[in-house]
């Protein structure tokens, strides 16, 4: 079984992935687009004894939560946990809000747990 994290290569997402890392462990670290900060927590998560695969996916799309759980699929056993931390930060008053930005905001941290849990139906 696998535990998924998105937003798992950094912040509070990696401090989550570091403490459900053991020796028994298979986690897939979600990021989107940080190719050296994934590099750096996937070997801090293996150090904590875990088996891990980082997979580039944006959330706040469907396709990007269809590439994660076929990630978690493609490892065997199905999903055990999925902690979603991945988030957008998009500070701005909602009349200054640029559209584009304001509505991949709301993806990232609204819908994209929505596409997740859908993806993950048997």
């Amino acid at each position: 079984m696998t535990i998924l994290v998105t937003g798992g290569t950094k912040g509070i997402g990696l401090a989550i992935a570091l403490r459900l890392a053991g020796p028994d462990e298979t986690l897939v670290l979600g990021y989107r687009g940080d190719e050296a900060a994934a590099a750096l927590a996937k070997g801090r998560v293996e150090a904590a004894g875990a088996r891990v695969t980082t997979v580039r996916a944006d959330v706040g799309e469907i396709e990007g939560a269809a590439t994660l759980m076929e990630a978690v699929s493609s490892l065997g056993g199905g999903l055990k946990v999925l902690v979603h931390s991945a988030a957008t930060i998009y500070p701005t008053s909602l009349l200054e809000a640029d559209l584009e930005r304001f509505t991949a905001a709301m993806r990232a941290n609204g819908l994209s747990l929505l596409y997740l849990v859908h993806k993950a139906l048997p």
